[in-house]
């Protein structure tokens, strides 16, 4: 329930998809959930989005740490963090 989870979970819910955001911890998806609050309140200052559109697009937007809620799903989409390594040859 990152940045790129989040955003594509707005993505999905903004074209009237029901959407089912998983992650490891109730923490880690309150935190996107938060993040995902923040950038429709952004939206909706800058006047791109309307409170009515934000507030019916937050109501398809559902959170789990159980894979049992994907047992019924069409698509599923996983996103992930790989940490990066650098590698210096001399």
């Amino acid at each position: 329930a990152g940045l790129m989870g989040g955003g594509i979970a707005m993505c999905c819910a903004n074209n009237r998809m029901e959407v089912t955001m998983l992650d490891v911890s109730k923490d880690a998806l309150d935190r996107g959930i938060a993040l995902i609050r923040k950038n429709y309140s952004r939206s909706v200052q800058r006047g791109t989005l309307q409170e009515s559109f934000v507030k019916t697009a937050l109501s398809r937007i559902n959170i789990t740490t159980s894979y049992e809620k994907f047992k019924d799903c069409d698509l599923i989409i996983k996103t992930c963090y790989y940490k990066c390594l650098s590698i210096i040859a001399y």
